[in-house]
């Protein structure tokens, strides 16, 4: 196998190639299961939250749990957390995160009959088993279409966590903040990141300290992953530009958290483009902008599994994928 070597600053980081073979801890499903997000709730659990159904759309999904132990390497059993009690509604694209001893599960709901999205909304958890969860509230957004993706965001202003949302607003595409001031009890539209012409979609968001925030956003016409940044706890937000992260051509859905220990962030994305996933392991130095990446293909399920797990912890990143492929 072919090995990469990375070099940041006096730190090298060896990443072999591989493939979807030497993963050992992969899930194998009868279901097409997809718009997942996977979130580490203890030292030694992570819980993989997903979207199960039959195809990509035309039938009726619902929202499944399935726990991962760090410590034995094995996956539990998969359980329902939410299926709507509409026969005609879709229940998709799982986003969310944890705010204190709750998680918060941000999703979907899609009219099968009539093609539509009726409304996103959220359920919560009673505890961080994710067994016990209560209603489904709807959130109004204000755009048509709306669609949830990335995960909560802690601000440094106390009980104020985000999570963006985007959709079209009249002739314009938008990216949106849903918010909360009061630690998840009540949400509402916050504020924006973008409005216009240029079709923006998924839009991942880390909080790097200080109220510093950075978003990655995936242009649907195709292009490199663009950028956009907040120096006021997502108050404000500078206009979407281009970063170096792929290609000029190809959808790239980006994925980007901040490793307080190391002062870095983290970013990683899938390319739709050619139907095979490239993963990017980004290093930026908060001091200056200084990428460095490495491509690995691989079979998009293996992938979008190390995808997801990057989400709650840099830590956890590590640990499981050079248990799972070094």
């Amino acid at each position: 196998m072919a090995q990469t070597k990375i070099r940041e600053g006096q730190t090298d980081i060896a990443i072999r190639d591989f493939t979807d073979s030497e993963v050992k801890e992969q899930i194998n499903t009868t279901t097409y299961d997809t718009f997942g997000l996977l979130i580490k709730v203890d030292d030694d659990n992570i819980i993989y939250f997903i979207r199960q159904g039959t195809s990509h759309v035309g039938d009726k999904g619902k929202i499944v749990g399935q726990k991962y132990t760090l410590s034995t390497r094995t996956w539990g059993t998969r359980y329902d957390v939410y299926e709507d009690a509409n026969g005609d509604y879709d229940s998709r694209n799982v986003s969310g995160g944890i705010i204190g001893s709750n998680i918060y599960l941000f999703f979907l709901r899609y009219n099968l009959n009539t093609t539509t999205i009726i409304d996103i909304g959220y359920i919560k958890s009673t505890d961080l088993t994710g067994t016990s969860w209560g209603n489904y509230t709807s959130v109004a957004t204000g755009l048509t279409d709306p669609n949830t993706y990335g995960s909560i965001v802690e601000t440094s202003v106390s009980g104020k966590y985000l999570i963006p949302v985007r959709g079209t607003d009249g002739a314009d595409s938008a990216i949106i903040l849903l918010e909360t001031t009061d630690s998840g009890d009540n949400w509402a539209v916050g504020d924006t990141i973008y409005t216009g012409a240029v079709t923006y979609t998924e839009t991942c968001i880390t909080h790097i300290g200080s109220g510093k925030m950075i978003a990655l956003i995936r242009n649907n016409a195709g292009s490199y992953v663009n950028q956009s940044m907040s120096a006021d706890n997502g108050e404000t937000w500078s206009a979407p530009a281009l970063t170096n992260l792929g290609a000029s051509t190809g959808e790239k859905i980006p994925w980007i958290i901040y490793n307080s220990y190391s002062n870095k962030v983290i970013s990683i994305y899938v390319d739709r483009t050619d139907y095979l996933v490239k993963m990017m392991y980004m290093l930026v130095l908060l001091r200056g902008i200084h990428l460095s990446e490495l491509t690995i293909l691989v079979q998009k399920q293996v992938i979008l599994l190390l995808f997801q797990l990057l989400v709650r912890d840099f830590s956890m990143y590590i640990q499981l994928k050079f248990q799972l492929l070094m």
